[in-house]
């Protein structure tokens, strides 16, 4: 029931605020590598104090806004299938080379990763250019697209993987989704599909921008 729930979700506020600090900030740290800082700093504030459910609310709504965004889906050309049988060594190995080379490229460039997932596409990146702390002028001539050359080139050269990448800029949703408790940043939008659609094009040589 509504009541029941309401009583789980105060429950975990209560149980998170009595963590002792040093559990609080190892768990942190773990997260400000894979979340987008909007996200990180959204749990900081949730292990500081307890937050009522309302003042989730406002603060998911101050997150939200529109954004002209770079948005990058990028498919290295690899098998994914793992058998669990102590034989996928090289699998592992090799999307840790990849996530970590993608990183670095990123990073480089001022842009976010904004998923690293395997779905019905296979292997998918998503990155992006023109969040908050990573919009500069110039920003798709200067950074975006040399970032994208780069790192299909760094795929190849380095790893010997070939990719496909897709990529628009466009006016997107830059917010929150999910439930209040349970939640990540996620950018959407029709350039967001476009960019996803054009990474699966069988037209694409390489990469596609639009």
């Amino acid at each position: 029931s509504e009541d029941t729930n309401q009583a789980e979700k105060s429950s975990l506020l209560v149980a998170l605020d009595n963590w002792q600090n040093p559990s609080v900030k190892t768990y942190q740290d773990l997260i400000s590598l894979y979340a987008h800082p909007v996200v990180s700093n959204n749990m900081n504030m949730g292990f500081k104090e307890q937050k009522s459910i309302r003042r989730l609310r406002e603060e998911r709504r101050a997150v939200a806004e529109l954004r002209k965004v770079y948005v990058m889906f990028i498919s290295p050309q690899i098998s994914v299938k793992v058998k669990g049988d102590g034989s996928d060594t090289q699998i592992y190995k090799q999307l840790n080379d990849i996530i970590n080379l993608a990183s670095r490229e990123l990073g480089r460039f001022r842009g976010h990763l904004r998923q690293f997932i395997v779905d019905d596409k296979g292997l998918v990146l998503i990155a992006t250019f023109g969040l908050k702390g990573s919009t500069f002028p110039n920003m798709v001539a200067e950074r975006a697209l040399p970032c994208t050359i780069t790192i299909s080139n760094a795929l190849y050269d380095e790893l010997g993987i070939d990719s496909k990448i897709g990529a628009t800029i466009g006016n997107v949703y830059c917010g929150l989704v999910g439930g209040l408790l349970r939640h990540e940043y996620a950018v959407l939008g029709p350039s967001v599909n476009l960019a996803a659609r054009l990474m699966c094009s069988k037209d694409n040589p390489g990469i596609l921008v639009d």
